[in-house]
C-alpha cells in the first residue's frame, strides 16, 4: 500500500539525513498524534531533538512523491552528506499498527545501511529526548529512555523551586496528561 512505501521512504529519508548530519541520530516517530486512530503519520526530529530542518521538508516532499522508477535518482538527488554511517532511532504510539509501519521505516533505513535502534512504544517528547541525549545535546542519564523519567522529574522540581505560590502541602495533586494513553506505560517511573 500507499503507506508502507511512505513508511519505508521515511526511514530512507532519515538515513540521508544522518549521514548529511555526520552521522548523528535522527528520530522518526511512528504516530497520529492526537488524530483519530485510523490516521497515520510520522515525524522526523534531527540530532538537537527538534523537529526536522525546514530546509529538508522539500527533499524529504521529493522523496514522498516520486515514482519508483525516479526512487535511487531522487534519494542521489538529496544526498548531501558524506558520513561513512547512519544512524536512526525510531519510536511508536500504542495504535495497533504502528509497530508494523516501524518495521517498514526500519527496513528503510536499514536498506540504506543505517543502524536503527528501535525505542518501542513511547510520547513524542520522550523520542525527542532519547534522541537529543543519544547526540550528546543534553546529559545522558543511565536507565531507560536515556533517562527521561529522571530529567522531567528535575525539571519539574526546578520549575516548583521557582514558584511564588508554595504550599508546603505533601499532598498537592498534579494531573498528567499522558498522551492519548501513550504515556502511561511510562508515567508510573515518576
Amino acid at each position: 500500500t500507499q503507506l508502507v512505501i511512505a513508511m519505508e521512504r521515511v526511514g530512507m529519508l532519515a538515513a540521508l539525513r544522518s549521514r548529511d548530519r555526520d552521522g548523528l541520530k535522527i528520530g522518526v516517530m511512528v504516530t497520529a498524534s492526537h488524530n483519530p486512530h485510523r490516521d497515520n503519520g510520522v515525524k522526523i526530529v534531527d540530532p538537537t531533538g527538534a523537529m526536522l530542518a525546514q530546509a529538508w521538508e522539500s527533499k524529504a516532499e521529493k522523496v514522498a512523491c516520486c515514482p519508483e522508477s525516479q526512487l535511487l535518482e531522487t534519494l542521489a538527488s538529496v544526498a548531501e552528506g558524506e558520513a561513512a554511517s547512519a544512524s536512526v532511532v525510531i519510536g511508536r504510539d500504542t495504535r495497533a499498527h504502528s509497530r508494523a509501519l516501524s518495521q517498514r521505516v526500519r527496513a528503510g533505513a536499514e536498506a540504506l545501511g543505517a543502524r536503527v535502534e528501535d525505542v518501542g512504544v513511547v510520547t513524542t517528547p520522550q523520542l525527542h529526548h532519547c534522541v537529543r541525549a543519544a547526540n550528546g545535546f543534553s546529559p545522558v542519564v543511565k536507565g531507560p529512555l536515556y533517562g527521561y523519567a529522571d530529567a522531567l522529574v528535575d525539571a519539574f522540581e526546578a520549575l516548583l523551586k521557582t514558584s511564588p505560590h508554595k504550599t508546603g502541602r505533601p499532598d498537592s495533586t498534579v494531573v498528567v496528561d499522558c498522551a492519548g494513553g501513550v504515556g502511561a506505560f511510562w508515567i508510573h517511573q515518576l
